[in-house]
């Protein structure tokens, strides 16, 4: 009998459902969690009492690593955008993402939030 070799494929994300938006979105929390894993808030911006929200673009490779992430909307705090930037490369390497979810490179588009709580 003969068995057939494969070259294994490094462990990734599972999904359930069948939709590729279901896909997407599962795929995105996973990001999500992971990157709120190395949040922080910049003590200056604190103490100053800055707030903001700060949008980014990711964009990610097929094998999770990030290849680039880009402010597209400030918080209107250049210590708020930094952080942001900082803490999604610090998040870096993510997860594979499933084949089905290109086109190469993966371009993803999250918001960040700073807001002091009292």
């Amino acid at each position: 009998m003969r068995t057939a070799k494969t070259t294994p494929r490094p462990p990734g994300p599972s999904f359930s459902g069948p939709s590729g938006q279901n896909r997407r979105n599962s795929y995105l929390s996973l990001i999500l969690a992971q990157i709120r894993k190395k949040r922080y808030y910049p003590l200056l911006a604190r103490r100053r009492g800055y707030q903001g929200r700060v949008g980014l673009w990711l964009t990610i490779s097929p094998e999770g690593q990030l290849l680039s992430v880009k402010i597209f909307q400030g918080s209107g705090h250049r210590i708020l955008d930094r952080a942001a930037l900082k803490i999604v490369q610090r998040a870096a390497p993510f997860p594979p993402p499933p084949p089905e979810l290109g086109p190469w490179p993966l371009k993803i588009k999250i918001f960040l939030k700073f807001y002091l709580t009292k």
